[in-house]
């Protein structure tokens, strides 16, 4: 009985850990279909000030897991036209990255301001790693990755959710200094 009592122990560790590497599975193919096959924006107008203010929320216990200093500069009512869902997983995938670039204590800075034309400038910084300049031109490219671990294909969905809106973005970057996304 203690033998079969353990043997189903195992089976439900295994089972659990199975599942759990299903799930990474499941997210990297949803990723990967992304990239792939977007679903089209659904646009409209909404306050990026306030979405902004939500992702950082969200994203505060994941920078303290990792011992990163979260600060940010948000004017308020900047105004955009987009969709916020897309806009929203676009801020957490750079939030993640900048997160993962640093060391302890390091600092991942977010602002956001109005433009001059009227619509919103975001930008995430890190004081992290850096990127090479001979990584620097492939970050974008579809499982490009230089982690250990990863998909390589978050800043290929960043990438294609920001080319939907018809937006831009530039990255600045210093081996040892960090880096800096301008959306």
């Amino acid at each position: 009985r203690r033998h079969r009592r353990r043997a189903k122990s195992e089976v439900l560790r295994l089972e659990h850990v199975a599942g759990a590497e299903l799930e990474g599975a499941v997210d990297d193919v949803s990723q990967l279909a992304e990239v792939a096959r977007p679903p089209k924006p659904v646009l409209a107008p909404f306050d990026w000030s306030n979405a902004v203010h939500q992702a950082l929320r969200q994203f505060e216990k994941q920078a303290a897991d990792r011992s990163v200093v979260l600060t940010s500069r948000i004017a308020p009512n900047v105004s955009v036209t987009g969709d916020t869902q897309k806009l929203h997983q676009v801020l957490l995938n750079l939030l993640l990255n900048a997160a993962e670039a640093c060391s302890e204590r390091g600092t991942v800075s977010v602002s956001l301001s109005k433009t001059e034309d009227g619509g919103g400038r975001l930008i995430v910084a890190d004081s992290g790693l850096g990127i090479s300049d001979g990584d620097l031109n492939r970050i974008f490219e579809p499982f490009y990755t230089t982690k250990s671990s990863g998909s390589g294909l978050g800043l290929a969905v960043v990438k294609s959710i920001i080319d939907e809106h018809c937006g831009t973005i530039s990255v600045e970057s210093r081996k040892g200094e960090g880096t800096r996304f301008t959306i």
